[in-house]
């Protein structure tokens, strides 16, 4: 299957998730790997071995460098992404792209010109974009790739698409209900929308 639009699938975290993910085709598939993260390295080269098609996320929400670089080494991930742009300096030497994630109702305060692969926006609380917040995104689609995490549904997915210069949208992976067994309804109505037809 081949979507229209980019899509990642965020906080990744059993082999249903990431098999469904890759199946329905979306392109970046990110994994929590906090030092503190339930998800393993191992794990994750265990989900990861059995899945092709995606490249892979290593998502950081508190980054520790040392951390960062030992998952580098270990996991050898596509992207990494963090949520603190004081980072970006000490990570500037690595050679793997990098995806800052901001929390949309911070909009305002996004940096400018950091270089990033892609500026990932994402909020828990918001269920639509303010029109101040869909000009804000307009505005920083000049210097960024931009990934929307927040303000999603399949009743929207395809005017977001057409009213912001939107890079790709990012869904959420979550826990499995039980072992092998997960609710996809709300992921599958938004991915369906966007297949090519």
């Amino acid at each position: 299957m081949a979507l229209k639009h980019t899509v990642k699938l965020s906080n990744v975290n059993n082999l249903s998730d990431a098999r469904y993910g890759a199946g329905m085709g979306v392109a970046l598939m990110g994994f929590h790997l906090d030092s503190d993260s339930p998800l393993s390295t191992e794990k994750y080269a265990e989900i990861t071995s059995w899945v092709s098609g995606p490249e892979f996320v290593a998502e950081f929400e508190h980054p520790e460098t040392n951390r960062i670089l030992e998952i580098i080494s270990l996991c050898k991930p596509d992207y990494i992404q963090i949520t603190n742009a004081q980072f970006l300096k000490e990570l500037s030497h690595i050679d793997i792209p990098i995806i800052l994630k901001w929390q949309l109702n911070k909009i305002q305060t996004v940096p400018q010109h950091t270089g990033v692969s892609y500026l990932l926006l994402e909020d828990d609380q918001s269920d639509n974009l303010s029109t101040a917040q869909k000009e804000k995104i307009k505005s920083l689609s000049a210097d960024y790739p931009i990934l929307l995490g927040a303000g999603i549904s399949a009743s929207n997915v395809e005017s977001l698409f057409e009213e912001l210069p939107l890079a790709g949208i990012a869904l959420k992976g979550g826990d499995e209900i039980r072992a092998g067994y997960k609710d996809y309804d709300e992921l599958a109505d938004i991915l369906e929308l966007l297949e090519e037809d």
